[in-house]
């Protein structure tokens, strides 16, 4: 996605707000101009331009913190990435929480970018420290997504296997998983043997490293990152970023010739 330029930026400035409706009983709130809504969410855009919009969206089924951080998001189009060396254990397990809500709503509301960095910074957290990752991220990523090859389903479950692998994860922790989604043993068993067959016979230490490098990796990069397309020229028209006309060069005059 292109970035916006300082004069789409002021446009989409220009533009209503938005209110969105969310936690329990929809008693939060935040608000977001209806541009940049629209703009880094066809869905929203969708939502705004329907016939008797009234201003107001409500969520269902979201993190709270994950709306609030797309909010703010909607503004910068950029995450605030802490020094993972600072943080207590408590505050990584909230940065890891608040990171897959994100991945999660951006991916119900079609959001890619926003996907990507958290994304990004999930990896990051989980080379840290791969022991973040819990039995409940799990089961709540896969009831929270459909697709056999979501990317997010994907590298938690290389991680599981290396857990398994290191002896600081038992399988049968994941039973429940397996039975409720049936792509969970494809999709473990890939990974394992795709793992074992590269890393197998090598040292615990050695393995950690071989599993940063992995999350790393080109490959595994392109694997879990999700496309991100313009936006249509409807939705540039919706929020107000249609791009500034350039000024045509002037053409010279004719040179007319006197007898």
């Amino acid at each position: 996605m292109p970035r916006l330029t300082h004069h789409q930026y002021n446009e989409l400035l220009k533009t209503e707000l938005v209110k969105f409706l969310f936690g329990q009983d929809h008693q939060e709130s935040v608000v977001v101009h209806k541009g940049f809504a629209a703009y880094h969410s066809e869905f929203f855009a969708g939502s705004v331009s329907k016939s008797g919009f009234e201003g107001t969206i409500e969520l269902t089924d979201v993190g709270v913190n994950a709306v609030k951080i797309f909010a703010r998001w909607c503004y910068e189009s950029r995450l605030d990435a802490p020094v993972l060396q600072k943080l207590s254990p408590d505050q990584a397990q909230e940065l890891k929480h608040s990171l897959i809500d994100v991945w999660i709503f951006a991916e119900m509301h079609g959001i890619p970018k926003l996907q990507n960095q958290s994304m990004s910074q999930l990896r990051s957290l989980f080379s840290h420290d791969l022991t973040l990752l819990t039995a409940e991220d799990i089961q709540f990523v896969f009831d929270k997504t459909s697709s056999v090859d979501n990317p997010l389903r994907q590298m938690l479950v290389l991680i599981l296997v290396v857990k398994i692998d290191l002896g600081r994860e038992k399988f049968d922790k994941y039973d429940a998983i397996a039975q409720a989604h049936a792509g969970f043993f494809a999709t473990f068993f890939t990974y394992q043997r795709t793992w074992l067959m590269a890393h197998g016979k090598a040292k615990p230490k050695d393995k950690a490293e071989k599993l940063v490098e992995m999350l790393e990796d080109e490959g595994m990069v392109a694997k879990v990152r999700v496309r991100v397309p313009p936006p249509p020229e409807w939705v540039l028209v919706l929020s107000g970023a249609t791009p500034q006309p350039q000024p045509q060069p002037q053409k010279e005059g004719e040179v007319i010739e006197l007898d």
